[in-house]
């Protein structure tokens, strides 16, 4: 039986800088017909590369992040163009060292003194009120998962971690 549950979905914002890199292949793409035109070889070449690229940045356009809570492990997984799904993370509540916005004083220090050797952005990429910050320690190296968390998850981790739980 489950008592705690809560599941969150956030959809990402893309920046400038995807829009950017997405008019770039369209150029590069341009380029590719008319240099095929007169070099038909090297044309087709850049023409498939930019095919491949545009491709790949359309079908990655449109993506969500879904965040299951329950008592005992939170599950990650993005979604993309709603619908294909992808398992990026999961981990126990017992391998929780830190729970904080991630503006904290304690989310900074831990940054600043190098001891989170690597960080997992599953938020939506703006400056959102609820974005908090997981430190979670795997065989001895510590992550930071950064997530944007409801009132229902948030109180879940006040409830089954709340000595590591800072609101400030």
């Amino acid at each position: 039986m489950i008592d705690n549950y809560s599941e969150d979905v956030v959809k990402v914002y893309r920046g400038m800088a995807y829009k950017i890199f997405f008019a770039i292949a369209i150029i590069i793409a341009a380029i590719g017909v008319l240099v095929g035109i007169i070099v038909p070889g090297i044309g087709l070449v850049v023409l498939v590369v930019c095919a491949i690229v545009l491709f790949l940045l359309i079908s990655r356009k449109n993506v969500e992040y879904e965040y299951t809570i329950t008592n005992g492990a939170v599950d990650i997984s993005a979604i993309y163009n709603m619908s294909n799904r992808k398992d990026k993370l999961s981990f126990a509540l017992n391998e929780i060292n830190l729970i904080a916005p991630i503006s904290s004083l304690r989310i900074e220090g831990l940054k600043e003194q190098g001891s989170i050797k690597k960080i997992r952005d599953y938020s939506s990429k703006t400056k959102a009120d609820n974005t908090f910050g997981i430190v979670i320690e795997r065989l001895g190296v510590k992550e930071l998962v950064v997530l944007e968390l409801s009132d229902k998850s948030l109180d879940i981790f006040k409830i089954c971690a709340k000595n590591i739980f800072y609101s400030e």
